[in-house]
């Protein structure tokens, strides 16, 4: 392996699943932030700009993704996945909540299996897909800033 690449997209390209009835969304240059009724979940995605293999010699390797987001209090990340193409290729079913003492952000990485996952010709693009669950109360909220993989070359 040669180099390692960190390939981001900002927070303003997220792509919201379900348009739930009370759903806002502001979009600024810093992210998007959305809030939801209580006691709803949605599913948000980020494409992630994504290499493949070129030529005979080269070797791609998908090692892990980040995600940046600010989580209201009374709102978490219950799942999220990671998919090339169609097939899913990591499952993170641990809950997320914002650190508080960070008012909270949340920023976290995502290892892929030791391996990685090989990339070869054209293997459909990444997504790092999120559900987040929006409580009880008045702080049902959640901000996302960027998300990122790094590849292997």
């Amino acid at each position: 392996m040669g180099a390692s690449w960190d390939f981001w997209t900002h927070g303003v390209n997220i792509q919201i699943e379900n348009q739930v009835q009370g759903l806002t969304v502001s979009r600024r240059g810093w992210g998007t932030r959305i809030a939801q009724p209580a006691n709803t979940t949605n599913w948000f995605h980020f494409v992630i700009p994504t290499p493949t293999q070129i030529d005979d010699e080269t070797d791609v390797r998908l090692r892990s993704v980040w995600l940046k987001v600010y989580l209201g209090f009374e709102t978490i990340i219950k799942t999220v996945h990671v998919r090339v193409g169609k097939r899913r290729v990591l499952e993170d079913k641990k809950v997320h909540t914002g650190d508080v003492n960070q008012g909270g952000v949340l920023y976290q990485q995502f290892d892929l299996p030791e391996e990685g996952v090989y990339l070869k010709g054209i293997a459909g693009g990444v997504v790092v897909s999120v559900e987040v669950e929006f409580k009880k109360g008045d702080d049902l909220w959640v901000t996302f800033e960027g998300a990122a993989a790094r590849f292997d070359v």
